[in-house]
């Protein structure tokens, strides 16, 4: 699928039948949301559905329940409730990615062959860190060896 394709899916998925959802929009939260995608392709999908359905969130929470006599009735509240747990199974389809691609993550292995070098920092000064002066059992503390 293309950018254009995935992006008009969330759409679809968020549902937006009076058309509020500016496709420009949706192309830049799918642009900021760009650097998700290295890290797990579907995460710069599931991110911007995410910012979707909280622009949906914002503009169901303007609406009003009402009911006319008769079977007449818009409950607003289902479409808000409904839009929330589409938001939560959201956000945990994205941890459950976002643990995925934690888990498969490689590791620093292997052996350290190179190490620092010890030595005085000025030179015509002793180092503090050397045995001598840090208590080691094999170096008396005016300098020779035991």
């Amino acid at each position: 699928m293309s950018d254009q394709d995935t992006q008009a899916q969330i759409v679809r998925e968020v549902g937006d039948p009076e058309g509020t959802l500016p496709l420009a929009i949706v192309a830049a939260l799918w642009t900021a949301y760009a650097s998700r995608a290295l890290i797990a392709p579907a995460l710069q999908g599931l991110y911007t559905k995410r910012a979707l359905l909280d622009t949906k969130l914002a503009e169901e929470r303007e609406n009003t329940t009402f009911s006319m006599q008769g079977d007449l009735q818009d409950i607003q509240s289902d479409r808000f409730k409904f839009l929330i747990q589409m938001r939560v199974a959201t956000q945990t389809e994205i941890e459950r990615v976002e643990g995925i691609a934690v888990a498969s993550t490689g590791h620093a292995t292997g052996i350290l062959d190179a190490t620092e070098a010890q030595g005085p920092l000025y030179p015509g000064y002793p180092d503090a860190s050397s045995p001598v002066f840090t208590g080691s059992p094999y170096y008396h503390p005016w300098g020779y060896r035991r």
